[in-house]
Order: C-alpha cells, then sequence, then structure tokens
C-alpha cells in the first residue's frame, strides 16, 4: 500500500530510556527532516489530521502493548509499508546521514536471528537503561517532529 505521506514514521516507547535516546541520535543524523515520531502511548489519543487512515490504522494496530503493559518493539511506516523490530531499525539506519546507512548491510542476516538479538535488548532495556514516569515531551524546536 502505497501513500503519498512525505515523511516517515517512527513510533517508540515513550517512556524507555534507551528509546528516547535513539530518537534523538535519529534526529541528530536526520538533517533532512524525513522523520516524524510518536511514542505509541499516546497513539490512541491523537487524532493524526492528514494522515493516511491506513496509517493510522497500522499505528493503532501498533499501539497495543503486552499483558504487562510494555511495548516490546519500535514500528517504523514509510510509503505504508509497516516494519518492525531489527527490520524497523535497520531500514531507519538506511535512511540517515553519515555512515549509518552501513548497518543495512545486517539484513543478510535471517530476521529471525536478528530478532532474537533484538528482543534480549528489548526485554532488559528498562533494567539497563531506566525508565520514565512519563512520555517524551518534544522541546519547542522539536514539536514539529513528532505527531
Amino acid at each position: 500500500m502505497m501513500t503519498d505521506d512525505p515523511y516517515k514514521i517512527v513510533a517508540f516507547d515513550g517512556v524507555c530510556n534507551l528509546c528516547n535516546h535513539t530518537v534523538n541520535w535519529i534526529i541528530d543524523y536526520d538533517p533532512k527532516k524525513k522523520f516524524k515520531f510518536i511514542a505509541l502511548q499516546q497513539i490512541n489519543q491523537n487524532e493524526f489530521k492528514g494522515l493516511d487512515p491506513s496509517i493510522i490504522n497500522l499505528l493503532k494496530t501498533a499501539a497495543k502493548s503486552d499483558s504487562d503493559g510494555i511495548f516490546q518493539s519500535v514500528y517504523y511506516i514509510d510509503q505504508g509499508q509497516f516494519y518492525e523490530k531489527s527490520t524497523a531499525v535497520l531500514r531507519i539506519c538506511r535512511e540517515l546521514s553519515g555512515l549509518w546507512p552501513l548497518l543495512y548491510l545486517y539484513m543478510i542476516i535471517p530476521k529471525r536471528l536478528r530478532d532474537i538479538v533484538y528482543d534480549f535488548i528489548a526485554q532488559n532495556r528498562y533494567a539497563w537503561f531506566g525508565k520514565s514516569d512519563q512520555c517524551r515531551m518534544p522541546s519547542t524546536e522539536l514539536h514539529d517532529r513528532f505527531l
């Protein structure tokens, strides 16, 4: 499904410190401002004016947490295509400036193996990096980068 949305959407766990640092890193290496961001915790609260309805449905599907209320993946939507876990991370890297697109070469590793590593990090990220009590609030200068 192709859409006319001019930007790429990254949906992330808004209380995860690792995820928030990753969003900052993406912003730092995205000088063309291709990416827009949204915390998974906020998806059902937003109206998403101007977004294609199919994109809204993808975001709402992504916003379903596990039984503990924890989101286990980052999601990436590009041209109506929906990616998660390691595939999302590598596809995001491919769009960044600098040498980061070289990480896309890891796509040659089977997804099942890549996602084992991804899941291990996802399951331990709160213990290793901590979590916030509330979702990230974008600064004034970054407000337009968030949905």
